[in-house]
């Protein structure tokens, strides 16, 4: 049987604080349920050092990250590389 997945797009909106804390619920709701979870970065003008911590979070828990703009990542390669120095 295969297992579902779900898809969380993000959005850069002004109150970044409240999306990340959105994104942080939303992801660990997803997670406990047992469910695959795709975190879908293409709308991502922006990302701070709040944004990028939860995203190396999720990814380390499993979750699949596709469509990162570039900047976002390369500082995702940057923060693995600095972690494995």
């Amino acid at each position: 049987m295969r297992q579902r997945t779900t898809v969380l797009r993000a959005f850069l909106t002004s109150q970044r604080g409240q999306w990340i804390e959105l994104l942080r619920e939303s992801a660990e709701s997803v997670l406990a349920e047992g469910l695959r979870l795709t975190l879908d970065l293409e709308n991502i003008c922006f990302i701070d050092c709040e944004g990028l911590a939860l995203i190396k979070s999720l990814l380390g828990q499993g979750v699949q990250q596709v469509n990162a703009p570039l900047f976002v990542a390369e500082q995702l390669r940057k923060c693995e590389a600095a972690e494995g120095d």
